[in-house]
């Protein structure tokens, strides 16, 4: 199917898919999930959906663009089929609670973590796999913010999450002007919006909101694509707070022109940073003639052997850098100065099992991130667990990536996790155990009718 038409009618019809998922369940509960789905709709589709809205000129895309937007769309409509099959327990009016809710200081928890491991990596020396779990800790900041959002739209208590804010955002910001990558003041900014929207009760208007958020994203990237070249290139000098308070008026002065909202500029705020599928469509040509498929070792073998800590293997062969990668699957020539960016899993699904890898990876990817979102409310789930499903879904949110890279990551996440939580049981700041028979239930069940607190 190289038709423009069809491939536009198949992502609307994933936008639809997510949209009746919502109304259905009247909640995305902390919206893990659903941001996957964004992300990977963002870096696999929004070009392709932007020029044709706006009418850029399709010329640009051949039969083998129409054929990955084709096999992602349907990986997408897959992955909702998943997310359908796992929140079955919600439709079924199953209680359910929520351990945000029963315990707001997870949010100040997480913000202070989160900006204690932001700080030690800085100042601290690089140690093999210490310094990997170290750094993993700075994922509890932006899980501070989803939190904060969800206790300020459940409570209207807006104390905590303009706590995680006031740290997030200066931490964020330091970060960006010291080194010219956005990083998590990138496309996450899109969860907490997410969670605002949709967690209960969601109307049209939240809708409306979230789709003018999503622009403005995209508004703003484009801007931020021409504007981080004076941080890389040295135009902008002095230390990072100095840079911060030299870049920013400029780049807000950007924002508000007219140019910012010219269609072409959001076109190029996709093509060149937000959407990867450049890199699936130079992979869906060069195989199998140029790289036979894994057939599964990348997605079982390798990840094993990644998750080996550098302590005991120093010459292990695997790196989060994604360029080796990219270059084995495509015959392109990167090399690690070149890119900054990361490849998404349906990449590694497609490079093992082709075309239907990427469909059922998807299903069972959207499924077991939904499953594990779901025993994040469960009734009686541990402070432990709480804990380890939460960093755990953050990282699955970001869309995936490389099945090597994620299993390194994440099994320094759960470490980082697991320490934490043996922490906290011992300063037993925390209860250790949540009940549906509390007053912080997420639901209270009446027969046949379900209603949110």
């Amino acid at each position: 199917m190289d038709s423009p038409h069809v491939t536009f009618f198949l992502c609307i019809s994933v936008i639809v898919s997510y949209i009746a998922l919502i109304l259905r369940h009247k909640t995305i509960l902390m919206g893990f999930v659903f941001m996957a789905a964004l992300q990977i709709y963002i870096q696999t589709l929004s070009l392709f959906v932007i020029t044709y809205i706006f009418d850029l000129g399709l010329e640009y895309f051949g039969p083998p663009h129409y054929f990955v937007y084709n096999y992602m769309s349907f990986g997408l409509l897959a992955m909702a089929a998943g997310v359908w099959i796992a929140w079955k327990p919600i439709r079924e009016n199953e209680p359910m609670v929520n351990p945000f809710l029963a315990e707001t200081k997870f949010v100040n928890l997480f913000a202070i973590v989160g900006a204690s491991a932001f700080i030690a990596v800085v100042i601290l020396p690089r140690i093999p796999t210490i310094s990997a779990v170290v750094q993993k800790f700075y994922m509890f900041l932006p899980l501070s913010v989803v939190a904060g959002v969800l206790v300020w739209s459940a409570t209207r208590n807006y104390k905590p999450v303009f706590f995680a804010i006031c740290i997030f955002v200066p931490s964020g910001v330091l970060h960006m002007a010291s080194s010219g990558h956005a990083a998590l003041l990138g496309s996450f900014l899109l969860h907490p919006m997410l969670v605002f929207c949709f967690w209960r009760r969601p109307g049209f208007r939240h809708f409306v909101l979230m789709a003018v958020w999503i622009c403005v994203f995209f508004i703003v990237g484009g801007v931020w694509l021409n504007a981080r070249l004076l941080l890389r290139h040295g135009e902008v000098k002095g230390s990072a707070i100095e840079k911060v308070v030299k870049f920013f008026p400029q780049f807000m002065e950007q924002i508000f022109s007219a140019e910012a909202l010219e269609p072409e500029n959001i076109r190029l705020s996709a093509e060149q940073r937000l959407d990867l599928s450049s890199f699936q469509v130079a992979q869906s040509v060069y195989m199998p003639s140029g790289h036979d498929y894994e057939w599964g070792k990348g997605l079982f073998l390798d990840p094993v052997l990644a998750i080996v800590p550098r302590i005991l293997w120093p010459s292990k062969p695997f790196s989060m850098g994604d360029n080796e990668h990219i270059n084995k699957y495509t015959g392109a020539r990167f090399n690690q100065d070149e890119i900054s960016v990361d490849t998404i899993i349906a990449f590694d699904l497609y490079a093992n099992f082709a075309w239907p890898g990427v469909i059922v990876g998807l299903f069972l990817y959207g499924y077991f991130t939904a499953k594990l979102e779901l025993k994040l409310f469960k009734p009686g789930i541990s402070l432990r667990n709480v804990l380890l499903f939460s960093i755990v879904l953050l990282y699955l949110a970001t869309g995936g990536r490389r099945v090597s890279a994620m299993a390194m990551e994440l099994a320094a996440s759960v470490v980082g996790a697991l320490i934490l939580a043996e922490f906290l049981k011992v300063t037993g700041l925390f209860r250790t155990r949540f009940t549906e028979k509390a007053h912080f239930s997420m639901f209270k069940v009446k027969p046949r009718q379900r209603r949110l607190l």
